[in-house]
């Protein structure tokens, strides 16, 4: 210990080192076309699934009631650190493009989903703009780090306002 007492004497460490105080390293997910998953060996014979690099992921449309796999674009934005964009890590929270073709085609041949696609409000048309370009926005709601996969939901309503706004402050350009 670097403190001592008043009388100059050094103090008593309160305890050991112990190994179930210990941490591992971050695992730090990338965005590549190969996914590439480590499992490593946990406290109580558990296993965590370590994603190293994604490229794919799950996501949830929750108006539209649609669940599909898809392919991940770009990072456009995290919360924790601007640096992390750059770096294209992905971790819980971050703002991804993502490829609509998968919704695209489930809503095309849905009769349900395509009379809901209708009904869309004037508030939603970003949503229907960004579409057509053949991309969504998504967060990443599941930890890959901790999980080995992506699961996330698309950004509507105010999310997606918010999220354009912060943008435009960053002078970022996304094509909507």
């Amino acid at each position: 210990m670097k403190k001592k007492k008043l009388t100059g004497g050094k103090k008593k460490k309160i305890s050991k080192k112990k190994n179930h105080s210990k941490g591992n390293n971050p695992t730090n997910t990338v965005l590549r076309r190969a996914n590439f998953i480590k499992m490593t060996r946990v406290r109580g014979g558990n296993f965590k699934f370590k994603a190293i690099s994604l490229g794919k992921g799950s996501f949830q449309w929750k108006t539209m009631q649609l669940s599909k796999n898809s392919k991940i674009l770009s990072v456009l934005y995290n919360q924790a650190n601007l640096k992390l964009v750059q770096k294209r890590n992905l971790s819980k929270g971050t703002i991804i493009k993502i490829d609509s073709m998968p919704f695209i085609k489930t809503i095309l041949t849905n009769q349900r989903s395509f009379i809901d696609l209708l009904k869309f409000q004037i508030d939603k048309m970003i949503l229907l703009k960004l579409l057509n370009k053949g991309l969504l926005i998504a967060r990443i709601t599941s930890r890959p780090g901790q999980t080995g996969k992506i699961n996330g939901t698309i950004m509507e309503d105010y999310d997606l306002k918010l999220f354009f706004r912060i943008s435009r402050k960053m002078k970022k350009l996304i094509p909507y």
